[in-house]
């Protein structure tokens, strides 16, 4: 049995009054490896900042469970440039920050922003995508 309790005990994490996660920010701690699944599960989830780690893998099409996320920072990460449509459900999200680092510059990834981007036009007001080669065309509503 665990007895740590991750509102008290677990570094770069942050709980609201009633015990529920609301911020991860875990930057520059050199996590390796994929997001776990059960990260997405958090109902309560404001900011999730995993920026400057070599977290590899995708952005997962579950990620639209995180109803409250304001703030996605996946700033210099081994992060696949894949971004799920399951985004533009994401009607909190004011701040979205994307960056992949490349062993060379063969590693080159490709990616492309869906439409669906374009239903965060109402809150979403940073957006940052870097070192990424986009395929297609930015959504009207978001340019």
């Amino acid at each position: 049995e665990n007895d740590t309790d991750p509102c008290t005990d677990w570094f770069g994490i942050t709980c609201d009054d009633d015990g529920n996660v609301r911020d991860i920010s875990l930057q520059g701690n050199q996590l390796k490896g994929k997001t776990p699944d059960q990260l997405f599960s958090l109902e309560s989830l404001e900011t999730l900042d995993l920026s400057k780690n070599s977290i590899t893998g995708t952005i997962s099409r579950n990620i639209q469970n995180l109803k409250r996320l304001k703030t996605l920072n996946l700033l210099r990460t081994r992060i696949f440039p894949w971004i799920p449509s399951q985004i533009g459900l994401l009607s909190s999200l004011v701040s979205f920050r994307y960056e992949m680092i490349y062993h060379n510059s063969f590693n080159a990834a490709f990616g492309h922003i869906p439409t669906e981007f374009g239903l965060l036009n109402r809150t979403l007001r940073h957006l940052e995508i870097n070192s990424a080669f986009i395929v297609g065309s930015i959504p009207n509503e978001i340019v």
